[in-house]
């Protein structure tokens, strides 16, 4: 017994869904805005849980908050626990058949922009009963959330050795070079030394398009000067064609731009770029009836 109350009825599901925000935002007003709850009301469910555990959770970092030891460990039951409820109610959505239920699908920023909306309308059309949500975030965002078990599936970038994930080739991506339309490459063949004189645009770490062709440069020796990096695909193509770099991105990403005329693609002789896409899901985890037609719809 705390105080006379049960500890156990203490302990809900809402008061960890709230800490489980504020450890993600490090953030109290943020938390709350993403929760759409007041603040007052989020930073009582917080000491609520403090007083249950009877350590602190968080301690300030400026403006800012971070997790204490206590708090790291409680976040990592948390997220377990969290993870299960929505096992749970994902296997009786399933008893309900697909007339019903939802579909949780986490996708890296490439895939997540350029090529699910059309998978994602199919599947819509065939399933219109059945509720869509997808996070879209850089592959390595993507495939810690569902390490933790808070997505079940996702389409991802690039192939990851992780024991926790267990990943099924999905299709051939190449990267492409972009440049402005009058850059002097835009009409020519280039040789991979040419690569060093460039100033690249690139994405944020984490990106799996960053990783595959700082891998693919680094094997060529090439040595690449960072002008710029962005946070997404779309902020990368607009600084190349405002004229602040070259970059590598998705042929996928591109094809509008280039039948436009607004990019344009250069050849690098002796140098391709190529990945593959990858399903991914956490090992162990039963696809849902959802998950298991959207991986067919895929094919």
């Amino acid at each position: 017994m705390l105080g006379g109350i049960a500890r156990a009825e203490w302990l809900d599901l809402h008061k960890l869904r709230v800490f489980a925000a504020v450890a993600e935002h490090e953030h109290y007003s943020r938390a709350a805005d993403a929760l759409r709850i007041s603040q007052p009301a989020l930073s009582v469910h917080v000491r609520d849980l403090e007083r249950y555990f009877g350590v602190a959770l968080f301690e300030r970092a400026g403006r800012n908050v971070r997790l204490t030891d206590a708090g790291r460990l409680v976040q990592d039951y948390a997220r377990r626990i969290l993870a299960l409820t929505v096992e749970m109610d994902e296997a009786v959505e399933d008893l309900r058949g697909l007339r019903a239920g939802q579909l949780r699908l986490g996708a890296s920023t490439t895939i997540g922009e350029y090529l699910l909306p059309d998978a994602l309308a199919a599947f819509r059309r065939q399933y219109p009963g059945v509720e869509v949500a997808v996070e879209i975030a850089n592959t390595a965002r993507i495939a810690d959330r569902l390490r933790h078990g808070e997505l079940h599936l996702g389409v991802i970038g690039e192939p990851l050795a992780n024991p926790d994930l267990e990943l099924t080739p999905y299709r051939d991506d190449e990267l492409v070079l972009i440049v402005p339309p009058n850059h002097p490459w835009a009409t020519q063949t280039i040789t991979i030394a040419d690569l060093g004189t460039a100033q690249f645009v690139v994405r944020e770490a984490g990106s799996a398009t960053r990783e595959v062709a700082e891998a693919a440069l680094n094997a060529a020796g090439v040595r690449r000067t960072v002008a710029l990096e962005l946070g997404g695909t779309e902020a990368v193509k607009g600084a190349v064609a405002a004229g602040l770099g070259v970059a590598f991105v998705s042929a996928c990403a591109v094809e509008r731009e280039l039948a436009a005329g607004w990019l344009a693609r250069v050849s690098i002789t002796g140098l391709v770029i190529q990945r593959q896409f990858q399903l991914v899901r956490r090992r162990g985890h039963r696809l849902t009836a959802a998950e298991t037609a959207f991986v067919q719809l895929l094919g």
